[in-house]
C-alpha cells in the first residue's frame, strides 16, 4: 500500500489523459471499490458519454452492484449503445458487445433478447463453436 501511497503524485500527472478515469475504475472494480469505481466511470462519461469502454465499464459495474431489474436496465442500456456505437463493420468489439448482451439475457430469464443478441453476432469473428454454446445454454440443451 506505501507504493501506492508514494505513487499519487506520479499517477495524477496524467490525469487529462484519454482513459484515466476508465482505468482508475477498473482498479476500483478489481479491488471491490464499486462505489468509486462508479465514481470514476461517471466522470469518464461526463466528458465521452458515446465511449464504448465507458459504457460497458458502467454495465459491469452495475451488474456487480446487484441492482436488480435497473442493474439488468442499465447494463442493457449501456451495451445497446455500446452496439449502436460500434457499427456493422467495427467488428470483433461489435460481436463481442453482442455476446456479453446474450449472455446477460440468458442469465436474466429473457430467452428472445438472449437469442436476438446472438443472432447479430459475425460467426467469422466469433466462431460457429461458440454461437452454437450459446444457444444451447440460451435454449437450455
Amino acid at each position: 500500500m506505501e507504493d501506492i501511497v508514494s505513487l499519487t503524485p506520479k499517477i495524477l500527472k496524467y490525469q487529462d489523459k484519454p482513459n484515466f478515469r476508465l482505468y482508475l475504475a477498473i482498479a476500483c472494480f478489481d479491488t471491490g471499490r464499486i462505489g468509486d469505481a462508479r465514481k470514476h466511470v461517471d466522470h469518464a462519461l461526463r466528458a465521452e458519454p458515446e465511449n464504448s469502454d465507458y459504457l460497458l465499464a458502467s454495465a459491469a459495474i452495475e451488474l456487480r452492484r446487484g441492482g436488480g431489474e435497473s442493474a439488468l436496465r442499465s447494463a442493457r442500456q449501456s451495451l445497446d449503445t455500446a452496439v449502436g456505437l460500434a457499427g456493422a463493420d467495427a467488428e470483433p468489439l461489435r460481436s463481442q458487445i453482442l455476446d456479453l448482451r446474450a449472455i446477460l439475457e440468458a442469465l436474466s430469464g429473457n430467452r428472445d433478447a438472449a437469442l436476438a443478441a446472438l443472432g447479430g453476432m459475425k460467426e467469422d469473428v466469433v466462431g460457429k463453436e461458440r454461437i452454437d454454446t450459446l444457444r444451447r445454454m440460451i435454449e437450455g440443451n
